[in-house]
C-alpha cells in the first residue's frame, strides 16, 4: 500500500508526463506496490530515455534535484529529485536495446 504522499507525487508525475511525448515507466518497489505486492518503497523510481532528459528536467524545473551523474556501468545517467515530499530517482537510459522504454 502506498502512502498518501506517494499517491500525490505519482499524480503530479503522471499529470506532467501525460501531456508530454516522454515515454516513461515506474520501477522498483513503487512499481511492485502498485501491483499489490506488500512492500514499503523508499523512493519512486522512474525510467526515461536519455534523449528525453532535458525535456523531463524542464517539466520538473520547480523540483529540487541533485546533479546528474553517469552510472558506473555507462548505461545511463541519473539524478534524485523531490516531488512533494517524495524522493524520486530518475534514470535516463541510453539507447542500447536492453530494458529500454523504447
Amino acid at each position: 500500500m502506498l502512502s498518501d504522499e506517494y499517491v500525490a507525487a505519482l499524480k503530479i508525475i503522471y499529470d506532467r508526463l501525460h501531456v508530454s511525448k516522454i515515454e516513461w515507466c515506474i520501477t522498483g518497489k513503487t512499481n511492485l506496490a502498485l501491483h499489490g505486492i506488500n512492500v514499503l518503497p523508499r523512493k519512486i523510481g522512474l525510467l526515461i530515455n536519455y534523449e528525453d532528459l532535458e525535456c523531463f528536467l524542464a517539466l520538473f524545473s520547480d523540483c529540487d534535484r541533485s546533479e546528474i551523474e553517469e552510472l558506473d556501468n555507462g548505461e545511463a545517467q541519473e539524478c534524485t529529485m523531490f516531488v512533494g515530499d517524495c524522493r524520486v530517482l530518475v534514470c535516463a537510459e541510453y539507447a542500447h536495446g536492453i530494458y529500454s522504454v523504447y
